[in-house]
């Protein structure tokens, strides 16, 4: 994960296992995915920004999987069904799908969500932000419409959202301006359990 540390960016690897860290200076990028046991980053550059590959052990730049001009992409997920990146284009506001394998893009105008999961299956959530009625959606991952709303939680805003596959459970930080807490919600029934108030 990236860390900037007096002006200087730095890649930390951390092993699971024992917590030993490494880290490396790099060039900086947003937007981590792995799939496919690679990871991609996305590279702002201002009107030449791009997909790249980058080096697990160290975070060098092995490859650019897709130039994207000025388009600024967020809310990386990678479908290991479709070896597909699966993100946000923030410019077009449009779901943007790049193919791993051979850089091929596809794109749908959607609504726009401020957070994406995705199971081990290949179904695709998102968070969407409304004024007083927030959601939890199923998104359909050749279109991005919505196929059904998983759970409503009024006002309050997720972040940081991942899918459990153990479980099958969308988990993360759930938050309004003076809580904190831990959510996780099952996507079969929208059954959730929030702790920590």
């Amino acid at each position: 994960f990236p860390v900037t540390i007096h002006n200087t960016k730095k890649f930390y690897r951390i092993k699971v296992s024992d917590g030993s860290i490494s880290k490396f200076n790099y060039n900086g990028y947003d937007n981590f995915v792995i799939g496919s046991n690679k990871l991609y980053a996305f590279k702002y550059n201002n009107n030449s920004n791009s997909i790249v590959e980058l080096n697990p052990t160290n975070g060098t730049e092995i490859t650019t999987l897709k130039s994207v001009g000025s388009n600024y992409l967020k809310n990386f997920v990678f479908s290991q069904n479709t070896n597909t990146i699966i993100c946000e284009n923030n410019t077009t506001k449009s779901l943007y799908k790049i193919n791993a394998t051979n850089g091929n893009t596809e794109s749908f105008n959607y609504f726009g969500y401020d957070h994406l999961t995705i199971s081990k299956n290949g179904q695709l959530y998102g968070f969407k932000y409304t004024t007083n009625n927030n959601q939890i959606v199923e998104l359909n991952t050749s279109n991005g419409n919505e196929v059904k709303t998983i759970k409503s939680i009024g006002n309050k805003y997720l972040k940081n959202m991942f899918y459990r596959n153990s479980t099958n459970e969308v988990i993360g930080n759930l938050e309004n301006v003076s809580e904190h807490n831990y959510f996780k919600c099952k996507v079969s029934d929208g059954v959730s359990i929030v702790t920590g108030k």
